[in-house]
């Protein structure tokens, strides 16, 4: 059983997410280092349980692991006002949510863990921690990702 269970429930981890790092950095999170430590989190919770946090299907793609989900997720909740998106021309798109959600105590352990680990990384330094990984670096791009 995985503990995100419903597109609701990946809706406030992502703002979770988004507020953590507001509150940090004072700016919006780009699209790229938000869906990386969703993956991450993914990650931590398998190899702590067996089972990834989310159970979004993630796919091997040209910046690394990628979810549709997650994107239909992020236009949803800028849709309903719930997430500030700033959408920079040649630059790429950045998310802030200045609220605090709600997540389970489960959920926020294995995310706190990420983010204290990698939310201030910079970018390629994150990207190039993902690329190690065995379940990326064994696959094809467009494969879907396999736990």
């Amino acid at each position: 059983m995985f503990l995100i269970k419903r597109r609701s429930s990946l809706g406030s981890l992502i703002k979770f997410i988004a507020y953590r790092f507001w509150s940090r950095n004072k700016v919006g999170i780009g699209r790229t280092r938000l869906m990386k430590l969703l993956f991450l989190a993914d990650y931590e919770a398998h190899k702590e349980s067996g089972k990834p946090l989310t159970g979004l299907k993630w796919m091997l793609w040209l910046f690394g692991p990628f979810s549709v989900d997650v994107l239909d997720t992020l236009d949803e909740l800028e849709e309903r006002g719930e997430l500030a998106a700033e959408h920079v021309a040649g630059v790429g798109h950045f998310y802030t949510c200045r609220s605090e959600p709600r997540i389970s105590t489960d959920i926020r352990k294995i995310v706190d863990k990420v983010l204290e680990e990698y939310m201030n990384k910079p970018l390629p330094d994150i990207l190039n921690h993902v690329y190690s990984l065995d379940i990326v670096k064994n696959a094809e791009l467009g494969e879907e990702l396999k736990w």
